[in-house]
């Protein structure tokens, strides 16, 4: 993969973090009907390995844990440390586009 290829990859994966975030944008999840949600297989992850299954105590723990920074790298096959950068800057450059409307 080329130095630009990486690069736009790295920005889908700071948009999607960013979005993920802010409540816009949900993991692939589904819900049993006890409200215990499981991630989908295209979500999860080998870092997902490390997280107890969720349980009624916890219905939520796999949904939170795809919403980190580690997740989303993962899932694009990023650096998390790029990926934590990107976020920045993407966030600086909203900011700079909202003043300017």
């Amino acid at each position: 993969m080329s130095k630009n290829e990486y690069n736009k990859l790295v920005l889908k994966a700071a948009i999607e973090q960013d979005e993920r975030l802010k409540g816009n944008r949900e993991p692939n999840v589904y819900k049993t009907p006890d409200g215990i949600f499981f991630l989908k297989r295209a979500e999860y992850q080998k870092c997902c390995d490390k997280i107890k299954k969720p349980n009624k105590y916890y219905k939520e723990r796999l949904k939170t844990h795809a919403c980190t920074y580690q997740h989303v790298a993962y899932l694009y096959n990023v650096d998390p440390k790029d990926l934590r950068r990107a976020v920045k800057e993407y966030r600086k450059t909203l900011e700079l586009l909202n003043k300017a409307a």
